[in-house]
């Protein structure tokens, strides 16, 4: 085990590996997760197995389907801040394209917030990108908002992180 995994939770390690699997090769992306349902429960459990007892997370509640043109990840119950709570995949919609890859993120408490609202998050080949607060904590809201941005050629993340997954 390294001592960056051992730092890190389950959701996060799960998170990024899918978002370079997707990043690095869409239409394997794709064909893996549709084709073998069991393949992301194996993922989960094999990434978790770098992890400390006290930091690895049953699959349970763990599960991909489809919703339109996105295939979504729903991840376990979140334990720490920035887990996710879904992650949406969008193929590419030319050959040139890249995947379109959104999660839905627990956030920091806020002054003031009993429960603050969850963000969205966008990641790219060269960045992680900060959209803001979801509207709702649900799949739909979630998935609804990421349509607007993506259907928005004027949308712009709040922040932007420089980093390499693809």
């Amino acid at each position: 085990m390294t001592a960056e995994a051992s730092a890190q939770s389950h959701h996060f390690i799960v998170k990024y590996m899918l978002a370079r699997m997707a990043l690095s090769d869409p239409e394997r992306f794709v064909r893996t997760f549709t084709q073998d349902t069991a393949y992301l429960k194996d993922l989960w459990m094999g990434l978790g197995m770098q992890l400390h007892d006290a930091k690895r997370v049953p699959a349970e509640g763990l599960s991909l389907t489809r919703h339109g043109a996105a295939l979504v990840v729903t991840f376990p119950p979140p334990r720490e801040r920035n887990d996710c709570l879904y992650q949406a995949f969008y193929p590419p919609r030319a050959p040139d394209a890249p995947m379109k890859v959104f999660g839905l993120e627990v956030t920091a408490p806020l002054p003031g917030h009993a429960s603050p609202p969850p963000s969205i998050a966008e990641w790219r080949r060269d960045a992680r990108c900060n959209w803001g607060f979801s509207p709702g904590e649900g799949l739909e809201a979630f998935l609804q908002r990421v349509n607007e941005l993506l259907a928005d050629p004027q949308a712009r993340p709040m922040t932007f992180m420089a980093i390499r997954l693809a």
